[in-house]
This record gives structure tokens, sequence and C-alpha cells, in this order.
């Protein structure tokens, strides 16, 4: 997976929590910034686990062209639809080039949501 040639970011040595609670954002922004303004290739790796992420957005350009979200695990959003409603999007990756995302599950809580809207009641905007 590693060579000389390419930098790898886990968020789990940098700090992300996998207890489906802490909120990952703020490692996943930090590896973001790294691996975006990075001159080599860069990996941002998710391990084996389920971790929390109430929003994120990602954003470009970047001096990086080459950059990979490895998922061996799981991004799972809140299932509470007030808290999906506080953004307009869950993950949103805007103005990037060259971005691969691999494997695991992104997770939105699509469930939360479907059972909100099929007694009828509105969703949040």
């Amino acid at each position: 997976m590693n060579t000389s040639t390419e930098l790898t970011f886990n968020i789990v040595t940098l700090g992300a929590k996998p207890d489906e609670k802490t909120d990952a954002l703020p490692v996943l922004q930090t590896t973001w910034a790294k691996a975006c303004d990075s001159s080599k290739p860069a990996i941002i790796y998710v391990p084996e686990d389920i971790f929390f992420v109430r929003s994120a957005r990602f954003n470009g350009p970047c001096k990086n062209n080459a950059i990979t979200v490895l998922i061996d695990g799981t991004l799972v959003a809140s299932s509470d639809i007030q808290v999906l409603a506080e953004s307009s999007s869950w993950i949103l990756f805007n103005h990037i080039n060259g971005l691969f995302i691999s494997g695991g599950l992104i997770d939105g809580q699509g469930t939360a949501l479907w059972n909100y809207k099929h007694p009828g009641k509105s969703c949040p905007i």
C-alpha cells in the first residue's frame, strides 16, 4: 500500500476515536489539509472500525492531484434527523481533481430519514 513516493495518514494514529460517538471530522479535516497540500500522492486511511462523522466538507483545489481515501472500516452519519438537517450535505468533496475513494462503508443512516418520511411527516429542510 505505502511506497516511498506516497504519504499515508491513518486517522486513528492521528487521533480519531472509533467509538461511534466522537466526531472524526477534526482529524479528517487535518488529514485532508495535509494530503491536499502535499506534492506527493497521499492516502487518507480509515482502518477497520466505525467512525462517527457529523458532517464534512473537503475543499480544493489541491496541490495534489492523487489523493486516495482508503476505507477499510465505516464512516457513519448521525441517526438523528435533526443532526442530519443541520447541514445541506453530509459529506461533500468540492473542486477536487484526482480523488479516488475505495473500500469500506459510507453509512448515511438513510433508514432514519425514510422512517421519518414514511408516516407522512415533513422532513426538516
